[in-house]
């Protein structure tokens, strides 16, 4: 305890917290590359995706339903907003969000047998 009587952190915590950090991102790091995967991509080309940002916007963005541009800039922070806007809302017109969610755990697959050793 410090002088004010708040527990004071110990090595020992931030050990823990860094061995938890590890284990999550064992756990889930493989949902995260699924968006950066060349297969992921295959998907999005799939369902008519016209250049990279669009598969990627909109993969991502499906969640969200049809978002609009600004929407998805504020969900995704550190993207400028015209770099969002040349590919949303077009994507939608592409592929509805819910094709989009439909095709993710295809891509998911077709992505972790190159990773199975994860």
């Amino acid at each position: 305890m410090d002088a004010m009587g708040a527990r004071v952190r110990t090595i020992d915590d931030d050990r823990q917290e860094l061995d938890m950090s590890r284990e999550m991102w064992v756990r889930f790091e493989i949902y995260h590359d699924v968006v950066y995967a060349p297969e992921a991509s295959l998907v999005a080309k799939e369902l008519g995706c016209r250049g990279g940002w669009m598969g990627y916007f909109g993969t991502r963005s499906a969640p969200l339903g049809a978002a609009s541009p600004e929407v998805v800039t504020a969900a995704f922070f550190n993207f400028h907003p015209q770099m969002v806007a040349k590919a949303v809302p077009q994507v939608w017109s592409v592929a509805s969000p819910e094709r989009f969610l439909q095709a993710r755990p295809g891509a998911r697959r077709r992505c972790a047998a190159p990773h199975a050793w994860r």
